[in-house]
């Protein structure tokens, strides 16, 4: 496969706790030499016969605060990545705290199998682990071959472990196994242009073999118009932590949320200190932050629904957009969520299947 190895971008350390237990801390330096311009989180894996536990314990004080001194919180604007607490930062801005309490997210349970084109990303740690695959990121089917998630999510864990996709999952705890469609990446191709930060081209095409099996509980989405633009409201959905902050919750279940669309323009002004913000980029989230993605919802889709009724998806679901980025905490006021427009890169997306599917 064409995964980008985290081993030439990151740096592992023992944990002074125990020799059994070893950190993996993923660093992305975006503006220059000042430590506190960048986030990072750490994967904790324990024994190697327990499960890998997903925490962020790095050092705030690196992380988020001033550089002048410590009074000033800075929030970060980071890439929801990974599904570890690994926060991949390009800047940092000096605002109020956000709240954080439980109603930051603001999702609730999607309905069994009401998203049939959600995928989740998986790392299988390999024949010689006892450890279970552990999901990272989302994705949307286009095909009974084809996904579509973000560049960024194109990473490795473990030399003998590689990426799989799950469809047909709802809950992905053990006792849903059975319902599952598992199936091994044999290609990844992100955007040629993606910068492996927070910017934009955030966007990339997974081939899996053998194809998925087609049906009620696995449906492709379809694509958006070149070039077509959305108002109105939009839904989530994701396996992303429900809270917002450096301690996650990662649900078994699909959680999901309405967030309505911020025009441009508008986001421009939101985000005015960030100058990653592009127009083939899709805002949205409500003022207030009270529901917003997070971590481990990177990649996933953004989709049209119903207009008469709150919160249901589309009969016929149209893929407006993919989780890229956002302020962290998670739902920080008058900081939307920045998605990947996928209706500006229908030509890319055309033309690298079809030359992948020629060979």
């Amino acid at each position: 496969t064409d995964h980008v190895s985290s081993e030439n971008r990151s740096k592992v350390c023992l944990s002074s706790s125990s020799s059994a237990q070893v950190r993996l801390v993923i660093a992305y330096n975006g503006l220059g030499p000042d430590p506190t311009e960048a986030t990072w989180g750490h994967f904790e894996r324990r024994a190697p016969n327990e499960k890998p536990s997903i925490k962020s314990k790095c050092d705030i004080a690196k992380m988020v605060q001033s550089r002048a001194d410590f009074r000033a919180f800075r929030m970060v604007a980071v890439l929801w990545l990974l599904g570890v607490g690994s926060l991949s930062a390009t800047v940092a801005l000096d605002l109020p705290r956000a709240g954080t309490g439980n109603k930051i997210i603001g999702g609730e349970e999607a309905k069994p199998h009401e998203f049939p084109f959600v995928v989740s990303l998986q790392w299988n740690y390999g024949n010689d682990s006892d450890a279970d695959p552990m999901h990272f990121c989302g994705g949307a089917l286009l095909s009974d071959r084809w996904v579509l998630t973000a560049a960024h999510c194109n990473i490795s864990y473990t030399p003998n472990g590689y990426l799989e996709v799950v469809a047909g999952a709802h809950n992905l705890s053990d006792s849903e196994r059975e319902l599952q469609q598992r199936r091994r990446v044999t290609r990844m191709m992100p955007h040629e242009a993606y910068c492996w930060t927070v910017c934009p081209n955030d966007i990339a095409l997974i081939r899996v073999d053998p194809p998925f099996e087609l049906g009620e509980h696995v449906k492709p989405i379809q694509l958006p118009g070149k070039n077509e633009t959305f108002t109105g409201k939009a839904l989530i959905s994701g396996w992303g932590t429900t809270a917002p902050t450096l301690e996650p919750n990662y649900p078994d279940k699909l959680q999901k949320a309405v967030l309505p669309l911020v025009d441009y323009d508008s986001c421009r002004q939101l985000w005015y200190d960030v100058s990653h913000l592009a127009e083939t980029n899709v805002c949205a989230g409500p003022e207030d932050g009270s529901k917003s993605s997070c971590s481990a919802d990177s990649g996933g889709p953004l989709v049209t629904m119903l207009n008469d009724h709150e919160g249901s998806v589309d009969e016929d679901p149209t893929l407006i957009g993919l989780v890229s980025w956002g302020p962290f905490p998670c739902g920080a006021p008058l900081r939307p969520n920045i998605f990947t427009g996928v209706a500006y890169f229908i030509d890319w997306i055309e033309e690298r299947m079809m030359q992948c599917d020629r060979r």
